[in-house]
C-alpha cells in the first residue's frame, strides 16, 4: 500500500443525517469513518469522488471544501485531512469495496448519522477518536450547535 500523507474524505449530508461507511479492520474492532481515502493520479476533488463511489456506490460532486487540518501523528498514516461537503442527490448507499491492493479490512456497512442527535458524535458508537473528531467538525462547519 502506498503511503499517503493527506487523506481526502466526503460528507455526504441527506435531510441532517450524514453518511459513515463501517470499515472492519483485520485484527481489530470495527469503526465507523466518513467516505475517503488516498489520492492517485487526480485531482483532490476526482479523488474524493472516486472514494465515495468505491465505498458507497454513490455518485457524487464536490459542494465545497469544509476543512483542512493537521492530524495527530497516534490517530492514523496521515499528517492531514481534508473534508469535502458533498452533494449526493439519487441512489441509495451500500457497502462497497477496498480495491487498493494490500488493504487490511473490508467495508461491512453504511449508515446516516442524524446530525443533530448526540449519537452523531458518541466516541463510543463511531469506535474511533479519529471519526470523532471528523463528525465534531463536519457538524461545527455546517452550523449544527452541541
Amino acid at each position: 500500500m502506498a503511503k499517503r500523507l493527506i487523506r481526502y474524505q466526503g460528507a455526504i449530508v441527506r435531510s441532517d443525517r450524514l453518511l459513515l461507511v463501517r470499515w472492519e479492520p483485520d485484527g481489530f474492532p470495527p469503526v465507523w469513518l466518513v467516505p475517503g481515502g488516498g489520492r492517485e493520479d487526480e485531482t483532490e476533488e476526482e479523488c474524493v469522488v472516486r472514494e465515495i463511489r468505491e465505498e458507497t456506490g454513490l455518485r457524487t460532486t464536490v459542494v465545497r471544501l469544509l476543512s483542512e487540518e493537521s492530524v495527530r501523528h497516534d490517530q492514523a498514516p496521515y499528517r492531514t485531512l481534508k473534508t469535502y461537503l458533498m452533494d449526493a442527490p439519487r441512489g441509495e448507499p451500500f457497502p462497497g469495496d477496498e480495491p487498493e491492493p494490500g488493504a487490511r479490512g473490508r467495508i461491512t456497512a453504511v449508515r446516516w448519522f442524524d446530525l443533530r442527535s448526540v449519537e452523531a458524535t458518541a466516541l463510543d458508537v463511531l469506535g474511533t477518536s479519529f471519526t470523532h473528531g471528523s463528525v465534531v467538525r463536519i457538524r461545527r462547519a455546517l452550523g449544527y450547535r452541541d
